[in-house]
């Protein structure tokens, strides 16, 4: 329950998979944390620039009094995105700062071309 990484918006884990690394020594590997740090800083791009910007059209949008209908479809698929990419993103985050202190933690969903693990 305290692990930090996965306590707000980490994914989903079963206790068989998370208690047996918590138990054991973890090894630390420079692999690993590089890895880990390139997709926690994925997940940062993914929140801070993806669904940050799409948050400030649809806000723009529905704080508004008449709006068009074009705004109004655009800004409902710019919410999509952003709820889409904000998920994505603070999974990727406690994904790869797990990986940089040696967990494993299991993916929620397959992922997309939006919320894939970078190459």
């Amino acid at each position: 329950m305290s692990f930090f990484p996965h306590l707000v918006a980490g994914p989903i884990q079963r206790a068989s998979n998370l208690l047996p690394q918590v138990i054991k020594p973890r090894s630390l590997t420079l692999e690993n944390f590089y890895s880990g740090a390139q997709l926690a800083f994925y997940g940062f791009f993914l929140k801070m620039v993806i669904a940050d910007n799409a948050a400030t059209l649809v806000n723009a949008t529905f704080h508004q009094s008449h709006p068009s209908s074009p705004a109004v479809i655009l800004a409902i698929y710019a919410f999509a995105v952003q709820i889409y990419c904000d998920f994505c993103g603070y999974t990727n985050i406690a994904i790869g700062i797990s990986r940089m202190i040696g967990f494993n933690l299991t993916l929620n969903f397959k992922p997309s071309v939006l919320c894939d693990e970078p190459q």
